[in-house]
């Protein structure tokens, strides 16, 4: 019998960009019904600049309870680079205001062996965002 658990992290911006929330972590559960209630309240809003809150949302994926013996799957869904690579306007052009480096993330994440696919659902998010984060 298959033994699945899923998770959640929803991200939006730092403020000023944005005052809701940067990230939302909803930890590893197996019940279904759970997800679906959460991806139900999902909604893409807000943001002043097109970068988004992605190194801290990665960071969060990385911190949640991962079973060691578990096949790891991260599916990252966007359509907005991350902070800091010099591609678009950018509030944070240095990167995440908290020093969070999404290509080192997806260094870590490969070691720690959790697969990471990531999915740009608009024509903002660059080319080299998503090619540079599926190379880990």
């Amino acid at each position: 019998m298959t033994n699945i658990r899923l998770a959640l992290v929803e991200y939006r911006d730092h403020p000023p960009q944005d005052a809701t929330f940067i990230t939302r972590v909803h930890n590893f559960t197996d019940k279904v019904h759970e997800m679906k209630e959460w991806l139900e309240k999902c909604s893409a809003v807000g943001g002043g600049d097109e970068p988004e809150a992605v190194a801290d949302a990665l960071h969060d994926i990385l911190k949640l309870s991962w079973r060691s013996e578990a096949t790891k799957i991260c599916v990252l869904i966007s359509d907005a680079p991350p902070h800091g690579l010099k591609q678009c306007s950018d509030s944070f052009p240095d990167g995440c205001p908290l020093g969070f480096d999404p290509l080192k993330i997806a260094r870590e994440m490969a070691e720690k062996s959790i697969t990471l696919y990531v999915v740009g659902v608009e024509p903002p998010i660059g080319k080299f965002s998503l090619r540079a984060l599926t190379q880990y």
